[in-house]
């Protein structure tokens, strides 16, 4: 057996759906693979995913494409992303209305770049200048809920598939909806030099992965027995909310030629030049060297 460490982005949520039921399902054992997950709750979300992997803690790092760039504009440039857990049109806002003279309140998830993108999205939602307010990362989406932010940025396959089955108050807006072209999110990173120096596991463990995502496709309610049993009970999900959020996560893991884990690289390209274009890139970063998909099947 071969111990690998994955650090999750989040609590176990429908994001997750592929990895959780690979382990229910021991494929990850029968592959010979001992699958460690590391969560964000063990230390509260202090040292992000991708400091995960820098400091050596984990072996493989669910991340946003944020951190990844953020490394490489500081030119640490060991890293690269190897699979895609969603495709790019997964990710969007939660948007609710201020309350007659107050101003709109933004959860912030403490990203690079991050205020550029929240900054867009305003003005495509009608929002003058939100302020941005920072609570524990793992807790933005409780803040949105609870109605101490209006903006909240999130994934449909989660946050919502909560908003339509608990019937939240606000609208979900995609970022492409708003012209941002935003890329695949999240993101399965790792050391360039593990990747190479250990292909065939790497190419083993995706597949593994990937034949869980496909199982969810098929068996709806098997995956969404074995994903309750993961999520965390101050998540508050239900029945309705699982199944919801497991179909649009179904329908967000594959591509249009119903493979998974596939990285639209020049969609990535566009989002990049669009950083530069609107000031947060301070040099030209080339996608290739970033991203791969040499070890997807």
């Amino acid at each position: 057996m071969t111990t690998i460490k994955l650090a999750l982005d989040w609590f176990t949520n429908s994001l997750h759906t592929g990895i959780v039921v690979a382990q229910a399902k021991n494929w990850f054992a029968e592959a010979s693979i001992e699958l460690l997950l590391v969560s964000p709750e063990s230390d509260n979300y202090a040292t992000d995913t991708l400091q995960k992997l820098i400091n050596g803690s984990v072996d493989i790092a669910i991340c946003p494409p944020e951190l990844l760039i953020e490394a490489y504009q500081k030119n640490n440039r060991d890293y690269v992303a190897v699979a895609a857990l969603l495709q790019s049109q997964a990710t969007g806002f939660a948007v609710r209305a201020a309350s007659a003279g107050e101003t709109s309140r933004y959860a912030a998830l403490q990203l690079p770049y991050e205020a550029l993108i929240v900054q867009h999205m305003a003005k495509y939602a009608r929002i003058s200048a939100p302020q941005t307010i920072v609570v524990n990362k793992l807790d933005t989406w409780e803040a949105f809920k609870n109605k101490e932010a209006e903006l909240c940025w999130g994934f449909y396959p989660w946050e919502g598939a909560e908003m339509e089955t608990n019937g939240i108050a606000g609208r979900w807006i995609p970022l492409h909806e708003a012209d941002i072209p935003y890329p695949n999110c999240p993101l399965l990173v790792c050391k360039k030099s593990w990747a190479q120096q250990n292909s065939r596991l790497l190419k083993t463990l995706l597949h593994v992965i990937s034949a869980g995502f496909y199982f969810a496709h098929d068996h709806i309610r098997e995956a969404i027995d074995i994903l309750a049993k993961h999520i965390p009970t101050n998540a508050h999900f239900h029945e309705k909310m699982l199944f919801k959020a497991v179909v649009a996560t179904n329908q967000f893991s594959l591509d249009m030629f119903e493979r998974w884990g596939t990285i639209q690289i020049p969609l990535f390209r566009q989002y990049l030049n669009w950083l530069g274009e609107n000031g947060a890139l301070h040099f030209q970063i080339n996608a290739e060297e970033m991203l791969t998909n040499e070890f997807l099947e």
